[in-house]
């Protein structure tokens, strides 16, 4: 168990070396005191390191985590919304610049040729309900609805 920040220098140096990006993780930052919080944060900018000071318990720091951890992954999280009805709460995960069509594809190969049109809203349309065609390329949290024949 790791228990100070110099510890962690100290077998950074072994940690097996891949290409995955890395998030150092401190759990229980809820029994340190707002002084040490300081302290551990200041030490890990000033060392650059890829970390983030969390606490299961009050929930702290959980929200950026899930964000980190998304953001390391290179993917996209594209939400679908069947006509008339609500939006559905998970996402389909897809790599970065996919378009319309891999959406299309990924459902139901073929499907792609059944789309009369595309709506999406989100980071990638310039506003809400936008028509697009099959070649947009689509950002992370987009949600796309589709109208068939």
């Amino acid at each position: 168990m790791i228990t100070s920040i110099d510890e962690l220098i100290q077998i950074a140096p072994h940690v097996i070396k891949t290409n995955c990006p890395k998030i150092i993780v401190v759990n229980k930052s809820d029994l340190l005191s707002n002084e040490e919080i300081r302290k551990l944060s200041e030490k890990i900018k000033s060392k650059k390191l890829n970390a983030l000071l969390i606490s299961c318990l009050i929930n702290k720091g959980i929200p950026e985590l899930k964000k980190r951890i998304t953001d390391s992954m290179n993917v996209l999280r594209i939400y679908m919304k069947e006509p008339g009805k609500p939006l559905s709460p998970i996402p389909m995960v897809l790599p970065l610049n996919s378009t319309v069509k891999d959406v299309a594809e990924h459902i139901l190969k073929g499907f792609s040729q059944r789309v009369k049109e595309t709506h999406i809203t989100g980071p990638s349309s310039k506003f809400p309900n936008q028509k697009v065609g099959l070649s947009h390329i689509l950002k992370d949290q987009d949600i796309i609805e589709f109208h068939t024949n």
